[in-house]
Parts: C-alpha cells; structure tokens; sequence
C-alpha cells in the first residue's frame, strides 16, 4: 500500500479510535444486563468491529467457553485467578477470540463448543510437525496469556500487566541492583497516552546473562504497578497508578472496572478515567544512558487541534497548516519528540520537555520550527529513537509523509543535550471569534549542525527503523524497509516505472525490483562511529 493511502487510511482509523469507548461501554452494558443477548452481541462485532480488534470495543461475549483446564499450555494469569476458576467451573463466559495463525483448530474435531480444546489439539499437532512459531494473534479471554510456542516447546508469554495498547516499543531505564525493573511505553495511535511499567521483583544482576531469557522475563514483566503519564503545564509531570487501588479507576461511572484484569484489557479506559494526557502518537521511547533521561518520539498527528477533545496543550502545543504540494495538512503535522526526567525511575513524578520539533528549514519559527532546524537538518515525522551505548549519540529514524515532496524518510545524528537547557515558550493562537489561546510550553535549546546533522536519508518511498550497533561502536546496522512502496499497481511489470530500484540501483542484487534491506556502516578508518 502507497505512504499516501497508508497515511489515509491511518487517519481513518484513527478517527473511529477516538470513539471506541462508547462502542464499549454499549457492549459492556448490554452484557451486563442480559446474557441472553450474547449471540447477537457476538455477531454484530464479528460483523462490525473485528477488522479493528484489539482496540478498546473489542470486549464481546461468545457461547464457546475457552476451559483452561483443557488447554494444557495456557497458564492462568496472575491477579486473575478467581475468572479464571469461574470460567472453568463454567458460571461465566470469557471473550472473543480474535483468530490464530499457524494453527489448523478446524482439523481438531472435538466438539464444536469445546474450543479450547481444539486449540490445544491443534498446537499439538503443529509442534509434533515442527511448525514453529505458533501464535494467538489476540484474545479477550483474560485468564489466557500464553501466546507462541518455538520449537523447544516454551511458551512465550502475553505480557498483559504491561496493558492493551498499541505497542510500538518498550525502553527500560538502566537496571540497578535491588531496585525494580521500569519499563517505559508509547501507545501509538493518534490522542493516546504514555504509559511506565514497575516491577514487583527486584533486579538480581545475574539475571543480565539468564539460563532462561522467558522464564527471567516472567519474572520481572508479568507482576507490577501500570502507570500513565499526566503532563502539567508548569514542566512537571506525574505517573498515574491503573488498578483497582486508585479510587479514580474503582469508581469510574462510565466504565464499570471489575478487576485489575480488565485495567490491563481495557488500558486505555483507564488512562481515560484519570484524566491523562493525550498525546501525538508515541511511538519508540529511548533512555539516555548518560543521565537517565527518557525521550520519546511523537510522530505527527492530524487530529490535533486549537480547541476540542484532542486540543493544543502544554505536551503538545502545535497545530498549523502546511502544504505538501496543492494538499494541505493540518494538526502537528511533523512530530516532536518530549523528553523527561525523573529523581529515580520509580518516582512518581517527573519533569519534562520538548526536546526538538519537526520542522521544515523555511517553516515558522515563531509557531512551527520552534527548534531552529536549518537545510541540514530539517525532518518530518520522527518515528525511530536509540540511544548508542558507545557514544551516546541519539539516533533519530523517521517515517515520513508529510515532506516526502522535498525528500525522503531520513536519519539523523544528535548530540542530546540534558532537561532544561531551553526555556518557556508561549504559542498564541487567533480563534474565528476573536479571542486568543495562549499555550505556554517548554522546549529544549534551538538546534545547530554542531548538536544535530542528518546522517543518511533513504531511498524513495522507504522508511528508516531499526538500529544496533557492534559492541565497540565501530559499525552500525540500519534497516531500510519497503522502499519503492508507492509505486502503481498497474505499474509491477514495468520496472522503468518503478518509486525506486533500489538497492540493486546501488550494485546489491539483481534485477531491477526494489526490496528491503539491512545495511551495515562503517568508518572508512575503521574507527569509532561518531567520534
């Protein structure tokens, strides 16, 4: 699918996003009342809702009961326990399931209500045929975690304390001896919020070279404390507690929260209830291994606005016009990216700010290029975010479509600088009416070449993500995926037609078809990368 109907069809969706949950207080009170109305409920989601599963309206009612204690390789989930026994002593019903790939549960013939049982069957047979993986691509069922078998028979767990959500990455702070394991999460989607993870367990160093990379995993990932990020517009900021011990979320009158289950199911119900900040798609997070401060890529988002339910606020403070050739694009249209930083990771509260705004070299710099951004170093849309543990250099990744008629996705290298080495910064925005709106916000020192400069920009129609490094810094790896994807279907068979050619156009591959790839770099020297 083209970067224009990609980008089309995100807004699309992201549109119904934004009303998901009254679909799901509907479903959920017509549950409540009557469970004689759960076929008809089951039907209309299949019918109407499903091709958005895993979304905030996706909590339906089914006549198959999933019975644990027949699926061998599903561990109950912890802090659910009484569902699930409820479940198995049949005197509740769990969810949905949504669907499963590499699984033949049709070829399991074990009655037609006993559907847990013929998924376990089905696994069976995969695994004895040496399929591997096997996935559950998503359930509603919450006492049902695992989620993929490899073929030394361990299961991979769901990791559902860390909350539904759309995931698009997990950074951790630096792990420190005796102190809990903190995650932090970006639920990319267009108004969504920012989430921290806090372990139960404490750190044991010994677990940084594990026997059992799972079963270490379990233990720092499937207990804990979930978190979202409410931001203040005086530069501080506070972690909001989602469980049944915050009265907010026990109380809530718009969605009835019966567990701590459903907090992690319907996470962003939660975040809802206590007011969090709605944020321009989050998506990779990165944690400064110099000082600890976390940073956060926010890509762009098309719904912001001055006024309304997704309005300007301190986090988030731009909303403006900008034409990409006779279209114009309206919200942040280019991303920023927030930095925080906290006393110790498992505070409660933090500071924050803007550590760089996407801009256009030529945009305003009193509304729109609010860094400083020069020719050389102007992006659109920052998407992936790394750290290199060598250098400390902040690698910058975007996936791009708003500036894609000057150039193309593009990534760049960054000194980071350190929390308040900027200073406040007042938006005014005029109104039809009239009146004014004033956003006071806090943003990072302006930018030079000498502390950001673009490093490569990829081929047409590509997008940048993903990086790693040797362990001495001196080569690092980069991802370069779909490029040439605008190219016109009617156009496959004609390669003179094609977005890109690329990389055989730069003497890797034959033919002429453009393809993904990972690259390596290197110094011609041989030394360091950035130094």
């Amino acid at each position: 699918m083209g970067a224009r109907w990609r980008h089309q069809l995100g807004d699309a969706v992201d549109q119904l996003q934004g009303r998901e949950h009254q679909f799901t207080r509907i479903l959920v009170g017509l549950q409540r009342l009557c469970v004689a109305f759960a076929t008809a409920v089951n039907q209309i989601s299949a019918a109407l809702l499903e091709p958005v599963h895993g979304k905030r309206w996706t909590r339906t009612v089914t006549q198959q009961a999933l019975q644990p204690s027949a699926v061998g390789r599903f561990d109950a989930h912890p802090g659910i326990d009484r569902e699930a026994a409820a479940v198995a002593a049949g005197s509740c019903t769990p969810g949905h399931v949504f669907g499963v790939t590499g699984l033949n549960v049709a070829a399991c013939h074990k009655g037609p209500q006993d559907l847990g049982a013929r998924m376990a069957c089905a696994m069976e047979r995969a695994l004895a045929q040496r399929q591997s993986p096997v996935l559950l691509m998503g359930t509603d069922c919450p006492e049902l975690r695992a989620t993929h078998i490899d073929d030394k028979n361990q299961p991979v767990h769901k990791r559902t304390a860390l909350g539904r959500m759309g995931h698009e990455n997990v950074t951790f702070a630096i792990p420190v001896a005796g102190q809990p394991i903190v995650a932090y999460m970006g639920d990319d989607a267009r108004g969504e919020y920012i989430y921290k993870f806090v372990s139960d367990a404490k750190w044991e160093s010994q677990d940084a070279n594990p026997a059992n990379r799972l079963a270490t995993g379990s233990k720092y990932l499937d207990r804990g404390t979930l978190f979202v990020a409410k931001f203040r517009d005086d530069g501080a900021g506070e972690w909001i507690e989602l469980s049944m011990k915050n009265p907010i979320v026990a109380a809530n009158p718009d969605f009835e929260f019966t567990s701590d289950a459903e907090v992690a199911i319907f996470t962003r119900l939660a975040a809802d209830a206590v007011g969090a900040t709605r944020m321009d798609r989050p998506e990779w997070g990165g944690v400064n291994p110099r000082n600890g401060e976390i940073y956060f890529t926010l890509t762009n988002n098309s719904n912001r606005t001055v006024d309304g339910e997704v309005s300007t606020d301190a986090a988030n403070p731009r909303f403006y016009s900008d034409m990409r050739g006779t279209r114009q694009q309206l919200g942040n249209v280019n991303g920023h990216i927030l930095r925080l930083a906290e006393a110790k990771p498992t505070d409660a509260r933090f500071k924050w700010d803007i550590y760089l705004f996407g801009a256009e070299a030529g945009a305003d710099k009193a509304m729109v290029n609010l860094s400083n951004l020069s020719d050389a170093n102007d992006l659109s849309s920052p998407d992936g975010l790394v750290f290199s543990p060598a250098t400390g250099i902040c690698w910058i990744q975007t996936d791009d479509g708003a500036y894609t008629d000057q150039t193309n996705s593009m990534m760049l290298a960054a000194l980071p600088g350190k929390l308040g080495d900027g200073g406040k910064r007042t938006l005014a925005y005029k109104r039809s009416d009239g009146s004014e709106k004033r956003v006071d916000t806090h943003i990072g020192k302006p930018q030079s070449e000498a502390t950001l400069k673009r490093f490569l920009v990829g081929p047409k129609g590509a997008e940048i993500t993903g990086w790693c490094e040797t362990p001495d810094g001196r080569a690092i790896f980069v991802n370069i995926q779909h490029p040439g994807e605008n190219t016109k279907m009617a156009d496959v068979r004609d390669p003179g037609k094609y977005e890109s050619q690329w990389p055989s156009n730069a003497g890797y591959g034959a033919g002429r078809r453009p393809r993904s790839a990972t690259i390596v770099i290197t110094r011609n020297d041989g030394g360091l990368i950035g130094s």
